[in-house]
């Protein structure tokens, strides 16, 4: 339904217009310097508690066949430690372009080639940027965070992205396959 309002909006107001109207509304519209290589959309993932480890997050994405894909080396920590122990799902919205809610960011720590083989790993960071005002705030770095092959479903390109930019919020819907792309 999104995907149909998306290319109604898209057909009336042109690409152009569309992108002057998502930037009005404070979504940071990327110049890319490789454009085949950024692609603009905001992707979102249902994140559970596996069934058999709890400590482990997995997800579900029937459009690319993936049925409790992992989350291994790290990123299960990671998830947890934003969202707590407590929490048993978390909505994922991601994006290699940065977006007003953002609440974290993951940089890549090596090249990224053959990521199709190997995934990638990466240095995960939470808030994005630490409010100097707030001498509390919980900030939280993880490294040797390990993306699995599985996220160039998500991406554009053989290479990893340098920077990816998300946020994870606990959820408590018990639907844990649904999927929302926003552009």
């Amino acid at each position: 339904m999104l995907g149909q309002a998306l290319h109604l909006m898209m057909k009336e107001f042109g690409r152009a217009g569309y992108l002057l109207e998502r930037q009005k509304a404070g979504y940071v519209i990327p110049v890319p310097s490789h454009p085949e290589q950024t692609m603009n959309v905001i992707n979102q993932i249902s994140l559970y508690r596996t069934p058999s480890d709890p400590t482990l997050w997995c997800f579900d994405d029937a459009r690319f066949g993936l049925v409790q894909e992992l989350l291994l080396h790290e990123a299960s920590a990671f998830v947890s430690a934003v969202v707590g122990e407590k929490c048993k799902r978390a909505d994922l919205i991601f994006s290699t372009v940065r977006f007003p809610e953002a609440n974290f960011i993951f940089k890549r720590t090596w090249p990224g080639e053959r990521v199709r083989e190997g995934g990638c790993e990466y240095l995960a960071r939470y808030p994005i940027e630490q409010d100097p005002r707030d001498r509390s705030q919980k900030v939280i770095e993880v490294e040797d965070v390990w993306l699995c092959p599985a996220m160039m479903h998500y991406f554009v390109g053989d290479v990893a992205p340098e920077f990816i930019y998300g946020q994870i919020t606990p959820s408590n819907s018990p639907d844990h396959n649904h999927q929302r792309f926003l552009p």
